[in-house]
């Protein structure tokens, strides 16, 4: 016996998106470069289940998917708000960089990467949806260097001399008289 499935109309809308992203991007290709070259599909998910929740649910990421290896999660779709994510080639480079560390490259080039995005970008807009470009975040500032150049475990050390000097020089007038 067949599962009849009935999805909500935003569940509906994510898998018609998906299977229209699956049909324009289904043969695309990058190959990417380095010391483990691999070949990397475009891929957008569904949602799982009949329903979203109302749309709650909606967000369906855009990944770079490797034959062999970690996916690179190149953006999302929520077609509730009406707006694609789209994440710059910077981006991805500093999420990389920072989970696996500044040695290893993101195994994309530039080049590779923008003409992919241009491709989706484009297609995204002939669906009406609206485009967002996410770009790599600013490096935080380097910590503001103190205001005096002493350290506080040489204030604590000259308080506690002092002290024990204080202290001595008590002892002695008083032993003396």
């Amino acid at each position: 016996m067949a599962q009849d499935f009935r999805r909500t109309a935003f569940a509906t809308m994510a898998v018609g998106l998906a299977e229209k992203f699956k049909f324009r991007f289904g043969s695309e290709e990058i190959q990417a470069e380095g010391p483990a070259p691999t070949i990397y599909r475009v891929e957008m998910l569904t949602p799982e289940g009949e329903s979203t929740g109302g749309g709650k649910q909606s967000l369906q990421p855009i990944k770079l998917v490797p034959v062999q290896g970690t996916a690179i999660v190149v953006g999302s779709a929520n077609q509730k708000d009406g707006v694609v994510e789209i994440r710059t080639h910077a981006y991805l480079a500093q999420q990389h960089a920072e989970r696996f560390g500044a040695a290893e490259q993101l195994p994309i080039t530039v080049e590779q990467y923008d003409a992919l995005a241009k491709k989706m970008l484009a297609f995204f807009a002939e669906q009406g949806l609206k485009v967002v470009s996410m770009d790599a975040r600013p490096l935080a500032p380097p910590p503001a260097p103190s205001r005096s150049g002493v350290s506080p475990m040489i204030v604590v050390a000259l308080v506690i001399a002092v002290a024990v000097l204080a202290g001595a020089v008590v002892l002695l007038m008083t032993h003396h008289q």
